[in-house]
């Protein structure tokens, strides 16, 4: 914007007004004194004493008010001139009358519009760092209030075809080639973590105390000593410190020490503040481009223990995982360890994603691409350890149940062809623990859970199985259709499922000392386990189930209250979901009102119409809870949509419908 001149001279006009209306008729002299508005004569004859304006008193005060316009605008040209450079944009010059960027610089192309109570710069992108480059802890912003960065219409000036070696590119390579709008460009995928370089100072919300630098690494210590064993790609020894987690990434510090905070009892306050300070992170990184394979941990860590934000999240990084390529590092696996890592937490996607897909029965995000089908390949490289050997456990296993999750969605094949389907299952699935028990090591953190949680997920993936065989049995008092001995003994083998997952939980130190720490998978199956045996066994919907079950009601019932005080002396925060769990199942239980405690006289019957004695080991089951549950009564129509419409049911739609917190 050129500044005019302020001192143009005003166009001389010879006549000047110098005489009020009521002396001009009179054609009389016509005197002012100094200071006042009205002539003499006016004044003594009580007139009105009115002036005139002439061409030239316009010209005057037009020309005043054209100069200190002029002033106010070369004082905004130079405020804004002095913001856009503050935040490493171009200053006025660069941009046409519309506001768009005529030559392309060298600057940041995100402006961001922060927090009114932070600093400066917490919350913008500094002038060095270009559209590939990872932004620095303080450019997340320091609050949920913070308003989302705005990418600019920035435009390569470049002509001619884009030299990329390929002559034709993915549709949207075709569209930045006739745009050339840098936001269609296809960016090459990077890793940049640590770019916080150690000269520079941190800006995140522990610099601004939300949280004690103490606390932070007190949970941080806790968290490499206990959360971080359960999962399948966790910290590593470039996580050493709290500094390395903050300058790698805000959002994965904010997500270790929310998941954390839940877990120690009595800290909800500090729990409530990083929660918060979580969410305003996740909500600003959904629309940056840039991101790091921390990132990804970060949103997979509260995926894995946030029951209410875990569907969203890890769909999240699901995205980002694919903008950053990882999908394509399985054939690299073996040439470099950096491509081995980030094959691993690809796998760790697709298992994150299978969890909540399952809890939630709903179809998931990831395919199955070569690198899941091919996944026993991966044990090959010389970078395998025994973590990858649990993580592939987990992907061989949700193969499974994603197969089963296609075939029993949509119930349109006959009774005969779900129940073969539903043996072949079976025998996959005893083939699973069979191949992956043996392969399991102890772990000097979380003792004998590897290989004894590949029982448990036996246990629940049983469980999910057999109990589709009841989907199609009326709940109806009155419905005449018989319950066939082939279905009575796949809903035995869920009950007997569902026990066993009960007894690991109550009688192995393994299990039990794991109960806090796990993702909530572990909890949503425990649950679920309960429930299904309460409603099938201790509250059979009509008379026709009664003889169904092999178990004893009474015995069942005091297993599951067994459950409820296990999970009442588990030493975790308020937040946490064994909690919830552990006082909607005593809810459940109290508000049954039919007597059903009887002598046990029989106590279990424990060789099921299969013929295999539990005395040579636990016997398993599995089913999925299917349907609408109803928060009216536990004996309503409904119970599994006649036994559900659905492969699942979602973890909030679970818990809220049915266990009153």
């Amino acid at each position: 914007m050129a500044t005019q001149s302020t001192n143009a001279t005003a166009p001389n006009v010879s006549r000047k007004v110098k005489a009020c209306t009521a002396c001009q008729r009179q054609k009389v002299k016509c005197h002012v004194d100094e200071g006042n508005r009205a002539c003499n004569r006016c004044k003594q004859n009580d007139l009105s004493c009115v002036f005139k304006r002439s061409l030239q008193t316009i010209l005057d005060d037009d020309t005043r008010w054209k100069s200190g316009l002029q002033n106010d605008l070369s004082r905004l040209e130079r405020i804004t001139d002095s913001i856009l450079t503050r935040v490493g944009l171009p200053d006025m010059t660069s941009y046409d009358n519309e506001g768009n960027l005529m030559v392309a610089a060298q600057v940041s192309p995100v402006v961001s519009m922060h927090d009114p109570h932070a600093s400066v710069s917490s919350s913008r992108m500094q002038p060095e760092q270009t559209l590939h480059q990872r932004p620095s802890p303080g450019d997340y912003g320091p609050s949920p209030h913070s308003v989302i960065s705005i990418p600019l219409e920035e435009r390569d000036q470049t002509n001619g075809p884009v030299e990329d070696g390929v002559l034709a590119s993915e549709p949207m390579g075709s569209l930045y080639e006739v745009t050339r709008l840098q936001k269609f460009r296809r960016r090459a995928p990077q890793d940049e973590r640590n770019s916080t370089q150690r000269d520079e100072e941190l800006n995140d919300f522990i610099t601004r105390g939300v949280i004690d630098v103490a606390e932070a690494e007190e949970f941080l210590k806790m968290f490499t000593e206990s959360l971080n064993h359960y999962l399948w790609v966790g910290l590593d020894e470039r996580h050493a410190t709290l500094e390395m987690v903050r300058r790698s990434s805000p959002l994965l510090a904010a997500s270790i020490l929310t998941a954390m905070s839940m877990h120690i009892p009595g800290r909800t306050d500090t729990h409530d503040k990083c929660y918060s300070e979580f969410l305003s992170l996740v909500s600003q990184s959904m629309f940056r481009h840039t991101h790091n394979l921390d990132d990804i941990r970060g949103l997979t860590i509260a995926a894995f223990w946030l029951s209410d934000l875990s569907w969203k999240l890890s769909g999240h990084a699901i995205r980002i995982a694919t903008e950053l390529e990882l999908h394509r590092s399985f054939s690299k696996a073996s040439l470099s360890a950096d491509h081995h890592e980030r094959a691993r937490i690809w796998y760790m996607l697709y298992v994150c994603d299978h969890h909540f897909a399952n809890a939630y029965g709903r179809p998931p995000m990831v395919h199955e691409s070569q690198q899941i089908i091919d996944h026993e390949k991966f044990l090959e490289s010389p970078f395998a350890n025994t973590l990858d050997f649990r993580l592939l456990s987990q992907v061989s296993l949700f193969m499974i149940l994603r197969r089963v999750y296609e075939d029993f969605d949509q119930k349109t094949s006959t009774l005969a062809a779900e129940e073969a389907r539903m043996q072949t299952y079976n025998i996959e699935l005893d083939r699973w623990r069979l191949t992956w028990e043996p392969r399991q090591c102890p772990n000097e953190f979380i003792g004998n859970f590897p290989p004894k949680g590949i029982v448990l997920y036996y246990h629940f993936s049983k469980l999910q199985l057999n109990a589709l065989s009841v989907r199609k049995i009326s709940l109806s008092e009155t419905g005449i259709e018989p319950i066939f001995p082939s279905t009575k003994e796949f809903i035995n083998q869920a009950t007997m499922s569902a026990l066993n997952i009960i007894n690991l939980v109550l009688d192995d130190t393994s299990i039990r000392a794991a109960l806090v720490g796990t993702p909530i998978y572990v909890h949503t199956m425990l649950t679920f386990a309960c429930v299904f045996l309460f409603k099938v066994v201790v509250a059979p919907p009509n008379a026709k189930w009664k003889d169904i079950s092999i178990l004893n009601p009474s015995r069942i019932l005091t297993l599951i209250e067994r459950v409820i005080e296990t999970l009442k002396q588990c030493r975790a925060g308020e937040r946490h979901l064994v909690q919830r769990i552990a006082s909607g199942l005593e809810n459940m239980i109290t508000h049954f009102e039919q007597p059903i405690r009887q002598p046990d006289q029989q106590g279990i019957n424990m060789r099921g119409p299969w013929g295999v004695n539990a005395d040579l080991g636990p016997v398993v089951g599995g089913g999925q809870y299917n349907g609408e549950l109803d928060t009216g009564g536990w004996m309503n129509a409904g119970f599994l949509d006649d036994f559900g419409s659905g492969f699942g049911i979602g973890i909030n739609q679970f818990l809220n419908t049915q266990i009153q917190f």
